[in-house]
């Protein structure tokens, strides 16, 4: 598996611990013998990587230097939302809002609010394979 300087990794075969440290996971493919897979975003192109069942994930991940991205998927979409306006899908994997990655230093909730009553790109990953941008406008005052 070959990863390049500024390769983002996107959707991957590892669970993160509470401090975003790396701990591997078994998935269903690994556990029948097929090959795992690595989805990056390289150059703003999603590109599906191949692991070999050989690879150790977990020392792959730790051999580089990586700023870890939240993983928000969306499980429902209210009606008459501001999701629902901007036709959000479920499934839909919230990426960057305003261009700012979501990571533990920039969570989804705050860059929200701080953009609230205005109009914000919000960049998803649909399907894990293609990025959508979308523009949607965040409640000033969300119902609780």
């Amino acid at each position: 598996i070959v990863l390049k300087r500024n390769d983002e990794a996107v959707l991957m075969p590892i669970t993160p611990d509470a401090d975003y440290n790396v701990m591997a996971r078994k998935s269903a493919a690994s556990a029948s013998g097929a090959e795992q897979t690595l989805v990056i975003s390289r150059n703003d192109e999603i590109v599906t990587l191949a692991i070999p069942n050989d690879v150790d994930v977990e020392a792959l991940l730790k051999s580089v230097s990586y700023v870890p991205i939240l993983f928000t998927k969306i499980t429902l979409v209210a009606p008459d939302s501001p999701a629902s306006e901007a036709q959000l899908k479920d499934g839909d994997i919230f990426y960057k809002v305003n261009g700012a990655m979501v990571t533990p230093d920039h969570l989804l909730t705050e860059l929200v609010q701080d953009n609230a009553g205005s109009p914000t790109d919000v960049t998803l990953l649909r399907d894990g394979q293609e990025w959508v941008t979308v523009t949607m406008t965040p409640r000033v005052d969300p119902p609780a």
